[in-house]
């Protein structure tokens, strides 16, 4: 799980010509028969798209915007933000595996409005300067992990900036 924290953490988003070199082969959305398999499976069933992808208005331009686990036939994981501009970006510094990280990963849209973070919670580290709390003003999602960390990405103009909400 903390590798995917990580993963979470060290990402920025990327814009689709340097995505590409990073994930080989074509992409399709991760299913509910990907991860059907696992104990977990339970949990997912509370969201319309088991937590594998969501809609909102990230980027705050007025139009849906998707973001959602993507695969490759290797096995391959990635998050892909597909934007109602056209424009497709990735979370790429690491790929997640379908098989190992997958079963217990998810994504959801959060609405406006202001979220504790993992620093704000008072269980976050103590060496690393960092903010207590964090206001969107547009929808943004989190990355998360079932029972365990989380980071929430918000449209900064420029890039999508992650912020722990607890690890």
């Amino acid at each position: 799980m903390r590798r995917l924290i990580g993963f979470i953490l060290l990402s920025g988003l990327v814009v689709s010509p340097a995505f590409a070199l990073q994930v080989e082969g074509p992409l399709s959305p991760v299913t509910a028969a990907d991860v059907k398999q696992h104990s977990d499976f339970a949990l997912r069933k509370k969201h319309p798209n088991p937590y594998l992808s969501d809609t909102g208005d990230f980027d705050g331009d007025g139009r849906a915007d998707e973001v959602g686990f993507n695969k490759n036939a290797k096995g391959q994981v990635v998050v892909l933000i597909k934007l109602g501009n056209g424009l497709i970006a990735g979370l790429p510094s690491q790929l997640l595996s379908l098989r190992n990280d997958m079963p217990r990963a998810g994504v959801k849209t959060v609405k406006p409005g202001t979220y504790k973070t993992v620093c704000g919670k008072t269980s976050g580290p103590d060496n690393q300067s960092c903010q207590p709390e964090v206001t969107t003003k547009t929808d943004a999602f989190e990355v998360f992990t079932f029972e365990a960390g989380s980071a929430l990405y918000i449209w900064t103009g420029e890039e999508f900036r992650p912020y722990v909400l607890s690890d």
